[in-house]
């Protein structure tokens, strides 16, 4: 069985552009599936956050909003990613949620294609 979990490095990125009228008229974020190195960071923040300082859509939305070169839109590592995404003010919430559910959606849409591979294989 070929687990695959969205690790972008090893098939055709999915991209969403969404609205981000927070930022501008007009404006949109780049949103990809979380790489499977993603996966593994987001579940070991959560499994070793009891207090639920770190919410799992502010976690995807920071890893998941990127650029046209694929760089991170929030910082530019992982960990400037989530801090910024975790102090931005209450405005941006909205957009943090459309960013993680559009992730989501993609996860979802990776699973589909990985299952219909491994039919046929």
């Amino acid at each position: 069985m070929n687990i695959n979990h969205g690790d972008v490095s090893q098939q055709t990125p999915i991209y969403t552009e969404i609205p981000a009228p927070e930022f501008g008229p007009e404006l949109t974020v780049r949103v990809r599936p979380p790489t499977t190195a993603e996966h593994v960071l987001i579940h070991k923040i959560i499994s070793n956050d009891p207090a639920g300082e770190y919410p799992a859509q502010i976690l995807i939305a920071a890893l998941c909003a990127v650029d046209s070169r694929g760089d991170y839109v929030f910082g530019l590592n992982a960990r400037d990613a989530i801090s910024t995404c975790l102090h931005l003010p209450g405005a941006y919430l909205d957009l943090l949620n459309r960013i993680a559910l559009a992730a989501a959606k993609q996860i979802i849409q990776t699973k589909k294609v990985q299952e219909n591979r491994n039919a046929n294989d």
